[in-house]
């Protein structure tokens, strides 16, 4: 069902991906951030899309599995 998987509160994106409503605000009128959807006035995002996008800036470091250790 779409209301389980969309967070419509931009409280819980932040409290998620530690950013501000005004962060998000401006990268989507640069059209960056995670992937949205606008429903009216009122702006969403799947849970999967957050998800992914806080995957996709994931940084190895030398303490990560994987890592070169030599």
């Amino acid at each position: 069902e779409i209301s389980e998987c969309l967070v419509g509160s931009e409280m819980c994106i932040r409290d998620s991906l530690c950013l501000s409503p005004g962060t998000l605000a401006v990268w989507r009128s640069q059209r960056r951030g995670p992937r949205y959807s606008k429903l009216g006035a009122r702006v969403v995002y799947d849970i999967s899309d957050l998800q992914a996008f806080a995957t996709r800036r994931l940084i190895e470091t030398l303490d990560t599995e994987g890592a070169f250790h030599g």
